[in-house]
């Protein structure tokens, strides 16, 4: 399989225990058709389509696709809830392919398709870490809150 690629047929399963049966079928070509667990999205079919990547990195996907109708642009890169998309600046929902890989819905025409890493977990982290340092700030510097207590074995005035 390519890196990138479209794909105008849809197939679903509605349950974990139908993946494996479905993935066995030798009528299923996964080049052309896209396999999901559960809610199935719906495509138009034709071909022709030009799926390019763009970029690659850990945190960043560009996809440029050129489409001949609706269907959907699959990325060979694990599915995880931290990805975040856009297709032309417009934010879209990423679907877990195969149940391992994204695909993005995308209409006819020619668009630009980016994916963004930034899992909850990082941004926690970095709440935490900006809670730690406003902490270790207020402590450093803010009013000291000592009182003077008399020492023994002396006479206080």
């Amino acid at each position: 399989m390519p890196r990138v690629w479209s794909v105008h047929r849809a197939t679903g399963v509605s349950s974990a225990n139908e993946l494996a049966p479905a993935f066995e079928d030798p009528e299923l070509d996964l080049r052309t058709t896209a396999l999901f667990l559960g809610e199935t999205p719906q495509f138009s079919t034709c071909g022709g389509d030009n799926v390019v990547l763009a970029r690659s990195e850990f945190d960043d996907v560009v996809i440029d696709a050129s489409m001949q109708c609706r269907g959907m642009v699959i990325l060979s890169d694990n599915y995880d809830p931290g990805w975040s998309a856009t297709v032309d600046g417009r934010p879209a929902r990423i679907w877990d392919a195969y149940t391992v890989v994204r695909g993005v819905e995308v209409e006819a025409g020619r668009h630009h398709i980016e994916m963004h890493y930034s899992p909850w977990s990082v941004k926690l982290g970095a709440a935490g870490f900006g809670l730690s340092l406003l902490g270790l700030l207020a402590l450093a510097f803010g009013e000291p809150k000592t009182r003077k207590l008399p020492l023994p074995g002396r006479d206080a005035f």
